[in-house]
Order: structure tokens, then C-alpha cells, then sequence
């Protein structure tokens, strides 16, 4: 696929997650103050898209994060960095 900049060669992760309807403060929280800054500070993270659920019944959040290649991504997911931010 390619990007605005005509780009094809990055790394695309897609993450769902379900959050209880009492709990969506709560995840928009640790999005803006834990996820977040994690991500910008790590080596070939480009960017993130969160599409959020809205007035839908699923309250299914999605995450779009690009990374610069699949080694960076791997070593993202392999992090103690990203340990800690899920725990």
C-alpha cells in the first residue's frame, strides 16, 4: 500500500480492543498518557490512527500503528517498554 508521500515500504500493526462502557474514561486516559508518549518515543514508530466506537453498541476501539519496518515493530513488541504500558 502506499502512503501520502508515496511510500510503500512501512509496517502496519491494527489492534482491537473492547472497553466497557463505564471503563472508556478510564482507556482515553492511558491512550493520551501511557500509550502514547511510549509510541512517540520509540525507534520507527511513524504514527497511530484510533478510531474510536462512538454511539456504536460494539465499543470496540481500533489502533492503526505505522512503523518505519517489520524489525522495528518486532522490536516494539518485544520491549520491556511495552511490557510496562500494557501492565
Amino acid at each position: 500500500m502506499e502512503d501520502s508521500t508515496g511510500r510503500t515500504d512501512y509496517v502496519t500493526q491494527i489492534i482491537s480492543r473492547r472497553v466497557k462502557p463505564e471503563r472508556q474514561a478510564e482507556y482515553e486516559t492511558w491512550l493520551k498518557e501511557r500509550l502514547m508518549p511510549a509510541l512517540a518515543g520509540f525507534d520507527g514508530y511513524e504514527g497511530v490512527t484510533i478510531l474510536r466506537p462512538g454511539e456504536t453498541p460494539s465499543r470496540e476501539y481500533v489502533i492503526i500503528q505505522r512503523w518505519a519496518d517489520y524489525d522495528r515493530l518486532c522490536v516494539w513488541a518485544g520491549s520491556d517498554l511495552r511490557r510496562e504500558v500494557l501492565a
